[in-house]
């Protein structure tokens, strides 16, 4: 999806495949000036992309939800697993 247009619309980015919504979340870090990398589906740890920008790494877990579904804790609470690995800022 690199380098195409973004979703236009909420429905839009719904329609996005898993890693489509992963190279747009990617993107948008790009815009924000990071550089990113997209991880390897299967091996990933719940770090979805990795976005760097002045020496800072970041871990970004990339969601894409049905309106009707929401975030539960145990999401969270995964989520927050990554603020321990040594190599995130």
């Amino acid at each position: 999806m690199r380098s195409s247009s973004w979703p236009d619309t909420q429905a839009d980015m719904l329609s996005l495949s898993p890693d489509d919504f992963e190279e747009f979340v990617a993107e948008v870090w790009e815009a924000r000036g990071f550089e990113t990398r997209v991880t390897q589906s299967s091996k990933d740890a719940g770090k979805d992309v990795i976005a760097k920008k002045n020496g800072k790494r970041v871990a970004i877990q990339a969601k894409r939800y049905q309106p009707s579904n929401r975030v539960t804790s145990p999401e969270i609470q995964q989520y927050g697993s990554l603020l321990h690995d040594e190599a995130i800022d």
